[in-house]
């Protein structure tokens, strides 16, 4: 276990298991100090960057700013490297203040998708080949709401559940789940990659599994999709990629995931 919200002194899990692309809204590296978003109020488009307080996103200083008005995500920073996931047109960002309410999931701080447009655009594209896992946490809205934590912009999402299933992207396609899933609840989706196979897991449990024929390469830019003309409907806390393969590492970070999380 790695989480230590309160800054106690334990190791972040970006510490023991440093990803190439790491969004959460707790601190997961304690090297990291810039902000964690940057939050832009729609009364009258000020924007202000957010840092952590005791490890989690300073909801604090965020909901004094955005006062009574809707706060969106302007800039979600990646507390690794120097990429962000950003949005320049405010009907397209996601929501994180309703009208001076925090949107949370389990008590937590979290991102809201709208299904209809909203997304945000990675300011350099991360481009994935045949190694790599993926860490997800969030909740689609309901029944056959998408949840697509990464994708292209086209027909290719790295992972997401829809249309009731669970997708990974392989060499010739997706592998696919296939036994239907029409519950909506809070869930940890891991997707893991190696020239040999690839895995989808839910919450830690196995769904689908496919073997591969080749490698590929895919640039991912997009948080929340859309995939084709679907966009994420619901909530995103945190999405780690990694560019090796980390079946072998799945339990230790899954676990500190679900345990911030929950």
């Amino acid at each position: 276990m790695f989480f230590s919200p309160i800054g106690g002194g334990a190791p972040l899990l970006m510490d023991t298991y440093p990803s190439d692309l790491g969004f959460s809204l707790f601190k997961i590296r304690t090297a990291y100090s810039g902000s964690c978003i940057r939050v832009i109020r729609d009364s009258d488009n000020a924007t202000l960057d957010i840092g952590f307080s005791s490890g989690i996103l300073d909801t604090a200083s965020m909901l004094s700013f955005v006062g009574s008005a809707n706060g969106y995500v302007e800039r979600w920073y990646s507390q690794i490297g120097s990429n962000y996931a950003g949005q320049n047109t405010l009907i397209n960002a996601p929501r994180i203040i309703n009208a001076g309410v925090l949107e949370t999931l389990n008590g937590h701080p979290s991102i809201y998708f709208d299904g209809v447009n909203d997304f945000l655009q990675l300011f350099t594209s991360e481009v994935v080949n045949t190694d790599f896992s993926v860490f997800s946490y969030g909740k689609r809205f309901a029944s056959s709401s998408m949840l697509a934590p990464l994708a292209t912009g086209g027909n290719t999402t790295l992972m997401q559940f829809a249309d009731n299933y669970y997708y990974l992207i392989n060499s010739a396609g997706y592998n696919v789940s296939t036994s239907v899933d029409t519950t909506a609840n809070n869930i940890l989706l891991e997707g893991h990659s190696t020239t040999l196979a690839r895995t989808i897991y839910k919450n830690q449990t196995l769904i689908s599994s496919a073997s591969v024929a080749s490698s590929f390469g895919n640039s991912f830019n997009l948080v929340g999709g859309p995939y084709a003309s679907n966009y994420t409907k619901g909530h995103i806390s945190e999405i780690l990629l990694y560019k090796t393969n980390q079946n072998a590492n799945k339990t230790p970070i899954g676990n500190d995931i679900i345990s911030r999380q929950s």
